[in-house]
This record gives C-alpha cells, sequence and structure tokens, in this order.
C-alpha cells in the first residue's frame, strides 16, 4: 500500500496509486491519462470553433460531456484517495540533532532564578515538579542522556505570545536547559520571527511558524529527519498542527506523558487506499 503525502503529489505517484501493483494497471492509467489530455486538447479547439466560428456540431457536445465526466471522475478519485489510514512505525528513530517545543508558561515564574542558581543538575526536573516545564527538561534529558547524547545541537522555541504568554519568560527556560546540561553547549533558541511570541488557537500562524523552523534548520545543515517536534506543551491547536506536520516524509513528533513522565517517539504515516486493497 503506498503511503500518501499531503505535500505533494507527482504524476508518478498517481500512476502508481491509481494502477495499484500490477504494470498492466499503471500502464493503463497511463494511457487513460494521456487521453485524457488529448481530449482536453481537443476540447479547447472545438470550443475555439464555437466562440470564434459560431458553429456548433453534435461531436462538440460529445467533448464536453467527455471533459465533464473526466473531471467529476478525477475529483471523485481523489477524494477516495483521501480514505485512508494512518500507519504508526513501530520503531521510529529516538535521536535528533534539534528539538522543536510548544512552550507553555511556568507557573514558577517568581522563583526561576532561585531555582536555576540553587538547584544542582540532578534535581531540575524535580524542583519543576507539576509545572509545564518539567515535560521539556524530562525530553531535553532523555534525549541528552541516552537517545541524542552525541547529536542533540538545537533547541528551537515556539512561545506563546501576550502579557501572560511564555515569551516573557523565554531567558529563564534558556537559563533552565543549561542548568539541566551545564556541560554540553546547546543553542537554544526562539523560532525565526517569533521572538513576540505566536497566538496557540491560531493553528494557521502555528503552520506557519513550524514551517519556517523546518527551513531554517534545513539551513542550518540540520534536516527533515534530525528534527523531532515536541507536542506536550502548548495548547491543543499546537499538537494537532505538529502531528499533521510530522506526516511529511523524515519528519516525528514525540510526547511526554504526564502520568508516567515517560518519552516517546511517533513516526506516523497516512496511507491511501488503492484498488486491489484492503
Amino acid at each position: 500500500m503506498p503511503r500518501l503525502r499531503f505535500s505533494y503529489l507527482f504524476p508518478g505517484d498517481w500512476i502508481e496509486i491509481l494502477g495499484g501493483k500490477s504494470w498492466l494497471g499503471k500502464l493503463g492509467i497511463a494511457a487513460v491519462i494521456f487521453n485524457l489530455l488529448f481530449a482536453i486538447d481537443n476540447c479547447s479547439n472545438e470550443l475555439h470553433d464555437i466562440i470564434n466560428q459560431k458553429q456548433f456540431k453534435t461531436g462538440h457536445l460529445g467533448y464536453l460531456a467527455w471533459l465533464l465526466v473526466s473531471a467529476w471522475l478525477a475529483q471523485w478519485r481523489a477524494k477516495s484517495l483521501m480514505r485512508g489510514s494512518l500507519y504508526v512505525n513501530p520503531s521510529p528513530r529516538n535521536s535528533c540533532a534539534a528539538i522543536v517545543f510548544f512552550l507553555s508558561p511556568s507557573r514558577c515564574a517568581d522563583r526561576h532564578k532561585t531555582l536555576a542558581e540553587n538547584l544542582p543538575p540532578a534535581d531540575v526536573i524535580a524542583g519543576y515538579d507539576k509545572d509545564p516545564w518539567q515535560q521539556c527538561l524530562r525530553a531535553v534529558n532523555r534525549h541528552l542522556t541516552e537517545w541524542s547524547a552525541d547529536t542533540l545541537e538545537r533547541i528551537v522555541v515556539i512561545m506563546s505570545c501576550g502579557a501572560k504568554g511564555s515569551c516573557s519568560q523565554f531567558s529563564d527556560f534558556q537559563q533552565t536547559i543549561h542548568r539541566l546540561a551545564p556541560t554540553r553547549k546547546l543553542v537554544i533558541e526562539s523560532a525565526p520571527d517569533a521572538s513576540e511570541g505566536i497566538d496557540f488557537e491560531d493553528a494557521t500562524a502555528l503552520s506557519k511558524c513550524l514551517a519556517e523552523v523546518y527551513a531554517y534548520l534545513e539551513r542550518k545543515g540540520i534536516p527533515d529527519r534530525g528534527v523531532i517536534v515536541d507536542i506536550t506543551g502548548g495548547q491543543k491547536p499546537c499538537s494537532a498542527v505538529g502531528c499533521a506536520a510530522s506526516l511529511e516524509e523524515n519528519r516525528r513528533f514525540q510526547y511526554v506523558s504526564t502520568i508516567t513522565g515517560e518519552v516517546r517517539v511517533y513516526d506516523l504515516d497516512f496511507l491511501a487506499k488503492t484498488p486491489g486493497t484492503q
């Protein structure tokens, strides 16, 4: 069953998806596409005759009907392709070079400095007990101590805007992460052009910001396969956008359980239903 990507579908992809597994089916679909293009070209010529020469023939009606039926069938087939299922990779890669966080405001704003300066690194996570940042610390610690000990380079933070948003706490977050890993030279930065924060209920703004983060990291030499988006923090639109973005090839997301504190990485794909599949 082929994997359907939302961002692009090349002609070859359409032939593979519509034609199924057999070469005969694929050749048949290729022939149909060719004939459809030929019919559209003829249609344009016939329409030219109708408009400029004010002539209408019986054949013109056939061409128009063929074009309308083909357009309807194409639309119907495209909709049917979207009726698929999610494939969950049972063994996703856990290592990464960059983690992207949707940062919720901390409830420890009045004691960040005391926590960051006085707590030994081993106690930093416990010091933020029942605080939204504790989950971020758990995720970073898991990567630094196990999964990405030799590969993690950057942490990119997408912050919420407003007087009560996390954008005013960015320097405290940086200090807290550095306290957790004082010997690591991690780059901790805000999302490009988003230092004032993002409305965490605006899915369009979140999606645009996350796309810019992927592009920025690519320019820094970290491709999509080296990035993990953490969807634990923020509001529900953040989780939805982060999960949807991960359906692109080579992208993953992670979630930190609020019950057990376990960090889990997910690699999902959307599988389209094709002819001859269940």
